[in-house]
């Protein structure tokens, strides 16, 4: 039987917390209707969606917000933000993304996510039907050889770009 690890409805309130290099390779990963305050949750050099599943639905991300960095979102799982709220930032500064990631239905105030030096090499980065409230895109040396970033849903206003697209 896969492996299943919730953190659903924890509150991430001060310090940090790493889970950097850590391998999904199957079973869940779960911080559905998690909050993510002043803490800041690492997830660099991850690789997550290998025939397993990370799901941050539901959350709150705001203070500190998440790092993604050199994490690589890969294989035949799947990984999930929907129905997040963001707030505070968000980096997947150089990843590298070969599936399909979900921000559907998100809530972005103000927020920025940052691509800087990242990878889109195949899947979709989905933000159908996220409302956003000025929020950003953060692009820079970032390269796409298939990838696509999906935003022709997004409701409330367009996301705001900083630096080269891909």
């Amino acid at each position: 039987a896969d492996c299943r690890v919730t953190f659903d409805h924890a509150q991430f309130v001060s310090g940090s917390v790493n889970f950097d290099d850590v391998r999904l390779e199957g079973g869940q990963l779960s911080f559905d209707d998690a909050t993510f305050g002043a803490c800041r949750v690492s997830f660099s050099g991850a690789r997550l969606g290998e025939n397993g599943e990370l799901s941050i639905k539901r959350a709150t991300v705001a203070g500190s917000g998440l790092d993604f960095a050199k994490t690589k979102f890969r294989g035949e799982g799947s990984v999930s933000f929907e129905d997040t709220i963001f707030v505070g930032p968000v980096s997947f500064d150089g990843a590298e993304f070969r599936r399909d990631v979900s921000f559907e239905k998100t809530i972005l105030k103000g927020t920025e996510l940052s691509f800087r030096k990242s990878q889109f090499v195949s899947g979709t980065l989905s933000f159908a039907k996220a409302r956003n409230e000025s929020s950003t895109l953060v692009f820079g040396e970032t390269s796409s050889s298939g990838g696509q970033i999906d935003v022709t849903t997004v409701c409330n206003g367009p996301l705001l770009y900083s630096g080269d697209t891909p």
